[in-house]
């Protein structure tokens, strides 16, 4: 019994890689936006809120992981399969809207 007392329970992640992750995500988001501005001069509405979503969904996990104490292995990988399917799904649905009605 006394054995399992000094050992992180396996469902813990390393605080370092939840924060490290997180800020990536935040800051991902938000040089998405500069560079689509710098790069274009404008930035679609829809990708715009798509890349100031993962923005702000990095920044306010960032923010949680950083009061919390520990971090759940289940809610990191929450958070990268959230962030994969808004950014791999939502060009795509945007693409396809964009290709339907003929705007670009």
């Amino acid at each position: 019994m006394f054995e399992e007392v000094g050992k992180a329970p396996k469902e813990l992640v390393a605080r370092k890689w939840a924060l490290a992750m997180d800020s990536l995500y935040a800051l991902v988001g938000i040089a998405a936006c500069a560079v689509q501005y710098w790069k274009h001069g404008t930035v679609h509405p829809a990708y715009l809120a798509i890349y100031l979503l993962i923005g702000v969904l990095g920044a306010y996990w960032l923010v949680r992981d950083m009061m919390s104490s520990f971090v759940w292995k289940r809610s990191t990988i929450f958070r990268n399969t959230v962030f994969v399917l808004i950014a791999v799904f939502g060009r795509v649905v945007v693409d396809a809207v964009y290709e339907f009605r003929g705007i670009r």
